[in-house]
């Protein structure tokens, strides 16, 4: 089980920084008063819960998710936030999927939304989510936004019979000043 996640987070580390386009290293505070960063990002982790549980069979199900991540870009040092919604999801199934709006928490204080649309896949089982969308609300607010999700495959016996109540994995979100 430990091997499967140390690779899973290997291969999503790599996802990541193939997506974002960089490495991932942390910067100087940002001084007050100084102008928001072009480009904040951040990694962590999500924890899923999944009622009812996931098995082969697709069916709606409401999805409740937390990330707590470490931020690099100097305006902020963390963020957490959680997202809730109903979608039409199995074990096995890939989509598209248009999700509600997260709302970010961060370290320094207030808060944004965001909107996503997400693109869920399963490579070598795992499960890997794309997603791309925009800062709505609050701090940074109308700057773009991707997150890439990952989490280990499934216990295929639990898909089979009671299903899957819950998953962890690596989160990413990188948000970018639009011109």
């Amino acid at each position: 089980m430990r091997s499967s996640i140390r690779r899973s987070a290997g291969l999503s580390g790599a996802l990541l920084l193939s997506v974002t386009g960089g490495t991932l290293a942390a910067g100087p505070a940002q001084a007050a008063g100084a102008p928001e960063p072009r480009v904040i990002s951040c990694s962590g982790t999500i924890a899923e819960t999944f009622s009812p549980g996931l098995t082969v069979r697709k069916r709606p199900t409401r999805v409740t998710a937390h990330s707590r991540l470490t931020c690099t870009g100097g305006a902020v040092a963390s963020v957490v936030f959680s997202s809730s919604y109903v979608v039409e999801a199995s074990c096995l199934s890939n989509q598209l999927i248009s999700v509600g709006s997260p709302q970010f928490r961060w370290d320094t204080g207030g808060g944004s939304t965001a909107t996503f649309t997400y693109v869920v896949g399963r490579p070598a089982g795992q499960t890997v989510s794309a997603g791309v969308g925009e800062v709505m609300t609050g701090r940074f607010a109308g700057y773009a936004a991707t997150r890439v999700l990952a989490s280990p495959a499934p216990d295929a016996y639990k898909c089979l019979g009671s299903g899957i109540p819950s998953a962890k994995g690596v989160d990413h979100v990188t948000l970018v000043a639009q011109a």
